[in-house]
């Protein structure tokens, strides 16, 4: 299995707002999301994925290096490469997807406690998250919510004609948020 971080044999608690849904724990090759049980212990097995690339969510893209975001931070979200472009989110809920091409980057910065996870393929496609859609442009975004926020915010759908939104393929739910 390959990684965009070092420490495999690791686990996380996956963020979002001021909760953490779920706890995660890399074994070797095998990754294992649990929720928490009625006695707040996360006991409760969820799932188990074999993929074939693992990418923990980095909170710093290099550019946007914010004060609250260091590598303590790292693997509040979780992407999955299971096989060719079929992945798994593990952020808010846990859902699989298929990714118009191959994801090479994988960030998942947090402001105000909140994770604002996304992953960017060979083809410049940024994939936000949290809002289930499909940047695609030739254009570079540092901060790539900000700009969708800004674009939905002004009821401008399309900025200029490098930008396409597209939704994300097949997403299919595997496990909600309790909480």
């Amino acid at each position: 299995m390959q990684s965009n971080h070092s420490n495999l044999n690791k686990e996380y608690y996956i963020n979002f707002l001021h909760h953490k849904p779920f706890y995660v724990v890399i074994d070797n090759n095998l990754v294992y999301v649990y929720k928490k049980n009625i006695n707040n212990k996360y006991i409760t097995p969820v799932a188990a994925f074999k993929p074939s690339k693992l990418f923990i969510g980095l909170v710093n893209n290099d550019i946007n290096n914010d004060i609250n975001n260091d590598s303590n931070n790292d693997g509040n979200s979780i992407l999955l490469n299971i096989k060719d472009n079929t992945y798994i989110f593990i952020g808010e809920n846990i859902y699989s997807f298929t990714s118009y091409a191959k994801i090479i980057k994988f960030f998942s910065p947090i402001i105000d406690n909140i994770s604002f996870p996304y992953a960017i393929d060979i083809n410049n496609n940024y994939y936000l998250f949290i809002e289930n859609i499909v940047m695609k442009s030739d254009e570079f975004f540092n901060n790539p919510y900000h700009f969708y926020y800004n674009i939905i915010s002004n009821n401008d759908l399309i900025v200029d004609q490098k930008l396409t939104l597209l939704t994300i393929n097949d997403m299919y739910i595997i496990h909600h948020k309790l909480y």
